[in-house]
């Protein structure tokens, strides 16, 4: 981890204390809210927060939207809690922003229009391995951006790659037809391999990649040719979900969270997951299993003699 990285990660999250110990006072000594709400609010922000940064890299709360609160919100019903905690949860981070807003540390409150999921599936805890197959199978791209749509895809999902890795990506950086360059935290470089889909998929819009007019060698861009933005991906991945397969909810981390599953559900080991993934330590990697270890866990009780 480069010093300025390590920096700003350590300023973010004092940052982030700061504010939430700020809210807290305020509850406690303006709202006179009771001990036992404080410590509850408390609880709810830091597995607010807590999501944001396994889920979106986001560790400043500064720079939440709507999207943000939505995904935890579909991701507290797709585990099961009881529709009471979940409202109390959302209340917490409205209050949080609402806090924010009158102090002029944002614009508008995220959570202000967000409610309970209406329509769709949930946010899947992972995207069925079928589900993806049916969806990349049955996409035939007609467009420049359909096409870089599907690439984006493909190298998410067939490398495990972070949002922020994909969107650092240059052109020079596809070594070859089935190696890339990834560059990681703390500009920590790996050589990704690319599957035959995702080799296929990316090869067809590099075919097209000069229709949009690109300003720079950045792989994927815009449709002014600028390099695409962390919102531009986001979209891309929920839109496309959405469309083709009406999967709602779907972000980059869903897809990086399947590859690394879906990889253990077909013989691959940890430390090979690990190197893809780039992680520095197999404890981090481990977190990616827990589908896998309950699904063993659901056959042996079904299967063992001693049941």
């Amino acid at each position: 981890m480069s010093a300025l990285f390590a920096e700003y990660s350590d300023w973010t999250g004092k940052m982030r204390k700061k504010l939430l110990d700020r809210f807290l006072q305020y509850l406690d000594a303006q709202k006179g809210s009771s001990p036992n709400t404080v410590d509850a609010y408390r609880v709810d922000l830091t597995q607010f927060f807590d999501f944001l940064e396994m889920n979106f890299e986001i560790d400043d709360p500064l720079k939440v939207k709507s999207e943000h609160v939505a995904s935890f919100v579909a991701s507290l019903f797709n585990h099961g809690h009881k529709k009471t905690s979940i409202r109390r949860k959302l209340s917490a981070i409205r209050s949080f922003y609402q806090f924010l807003l009158k102090r002029g540390d944002v614009s508008l409150n995220p959570a202000r229009y967000v409610g309970p999921v209406k329509t769709g599936r949930p946010l899947p805890e992972l995207v069925p391995e079928v589900d993806i197959n049916e969806m990349l199978d049955s996409w035939h791209p007609k467009t420049p951006l359909e096409h870089r749509d599907k690439a984006i895809i493909e190298l998410l999902y067939g490398c495990g790659l972070r949002a922020s890795e994909l969107l650092s990506l240059d052109v020079s950086d596809v070594k070859g037809r089935d190696v890339i360059l990834i560059r990681g935290k703390g500009k920590k470089e790996r050589l990704v391999p690319l599957a035959g889909k995702a080799i296929e998929a990316l090869e067809d819009y590099l075919k097209v990649r000069a229709a949009l007019k690109p300003v720079d060698d950045a792989l994927f861009v815009n449709r002014f040719g600028k390099r695409l933005s962390r919102r531009g991906l986001y979209n891309v991945i929920r839109n496309r979900f959405e469309r083709l397969s009406g999967i709602y909810g779907v972000h980059p981390h869903t897809l990086r969270h399947a590859f690394a599953t879906h990889l253990l559900n077909h013989g691959a080991d940890l430390r090979s997951i690990q190197e893809l993934l780039g992680h520095s330590a197999l404890t981090t990697t481990q977190i990616y299993t827990h589908l896998t270890t309950s699904k063993l866990i659901q056959e042996y009780k079904k299967s063992h003699p001693r049941k």
